[in-house]
């Protein structure tokens, strides 16, 4: 009989259940693990020479392709590339394609990003290389 009865001051303490303990325990907790940008190299600015074009492409390619979380849509890929180009005669150009992407143009944003390389390359790729070589010397 004295096991059963407890001194009256030793009662246990209801402790309270918390909610976060609550939905942990009926939720499953999925851990996602954060992909960081890679720390490619940047490409460098785009200036008038053409004998750049392939370079500089290869450049933006290889950042884009090595970090396809941060470019997940044509417009963001369109505008990096013309964030690299600079002065000379491929301003205009830029000035035409960002002045349309960032007005949420229709026409801008139907364009697909391989279209878009190759409107870059036609209007700045050498036509002929091995004559321009020749015109040079």
């Amino acid at each position: 009989m004295v096991e059963d009865k407890k001194p009256s001051g030793s009662r246990p303490k209801d402790v309270p259940v918390t909610k976060e303990a609550v939905i942990g325990a009926t939720v499953p907790v999925q851990v996602v693990a954060a992909e960081k940008e890679v720390k490619a190299t940047l490409p460098r600015a785009f200036t008038r020479h053409r004998k750049d074009v392939k370079k500089f492409l290869q450049e933006v390619l290889l950042y884009i392709v090595l970090n396809p979380k941060t470019f997940t849509i044509d417009w963001m890929k369109k505008l990096f590339l013309l964030s690299y180009m600079t002065d000379g005669p491929g301003e205009f150009w830029k000035n035409e394609k960002t002045d349309l992407l960032l007005a949420f143009n229709p026409d801008a944003e139907k364009v697909l990003w391989r279209d878009f390389v190759e409107d870059f390359k036609t209007s700045f790729e050498p036509l002929d290389t091995a004559l321009e070589a020749q015109l040079k010397l």
